[in-house]
């Protein structure tokens, strides 16, 4: 994800939003989830945190449809197999593969971050991915 997509996910995490991440990667899903719960230190995600919701497990999708906040990592092959399953309108989907963050049809605009932090925090965030190219 690029640094902006990463501050929309971050949001929508620290404002208590219900958010899946999506990918053919099992490996960068996983590790993604869990880089984002890290992002928030000091604070503690207290809701759930599941990196790879398998596909295989019975009745899977209906964890999509809990009524708290959580984050979830979905292979992309996921609602291949749970064709009946509508995704809850109220879940920002992030494709992985793609780098797109997809906004629920009925969500308000997130609001913008402190504009001195979220400068320094871009900063830091595009040397870290420049490190790790």
């Amino acid at each position: 994800l690029g640094v902006d997509a990463c501050l929309q996910v971050l949001s929508c995490i620290l404002l208590e939003h219900k958010v899946v991440l999506q990918s053919r990667d099992y490996n960068a899903l996983s590790m993604s989830v869990m880089a984002f719960v890290s992002m928030i230190y000091p604070l503690e995600y207290m809701f759930p945190v599941i990196p790879l919701l398998p596909t295989c497990m019975a009745s899977a999708e209906q964890l999509l449809l809990a009524p708290t906040p959580y984050i979830i990592g979905v292979p992309a092959s996921f609602f291949l197999y749970k064709l009946d399953f509508k995704m809850p309108d109220d879940v920002w989907l992030v494709d992985l593969d793609t780098n797109k963050v997809i906004v629920p049809t009925n969500a308000e605009l997130l609001p913008a971050l402190p504009e001195p932090e979220v400068l320094e925090l871009k900063k830091h965030l595009k040397q870290t991915l420049i490190s790790m190219s």
